[in-house]
């Protein structure tokens, strides 16, 4: 048993044979080593199928007296970008579809 601060970490130890297997988003993990170390993505695998997937949310502070406001906007703005197809379009942009 290991412990790593960071999904960069993680995969470093993988790659240099440290530990077999870490575990981590994705999306988080490709995000570290193409900006941290670019290098470490031939050196890995993601395994397919996934161990899980899971939802995303945002989160806004009850104590901010414009909270509602906030979120009300939001889902508007998520549900046209749904409807128009640019949420897709950036997904795919950011190879995350």
């Amino acid at each position: 048993k290991f412990e790593v601060t960071t999904a960069l970490q993680g995969v470093q130890m993988v790659a240099a044979g440290r530990i077999d297997l870490t575990l981590d988003s994705v999306h988080v993990i490709r995000h570290s080593i193409l900006i941290e170390d670019p290098a470490l993505w031939e050196q890995i695998e993601f395994l397919d199928p996934p161990l899980a997937e899971q939802e995303i949310h945002m989160a806004v502070s009850l104590t901010r007296p414009d909270h509602e406001r906030i979120v009300a906007d939001f889902n508007k703005a998520l549900a046209e970008m749904r409807e128009d197809g640019s949420l897709s379009a950036l997904l795919e942009k950011h190879d995350l579809d």
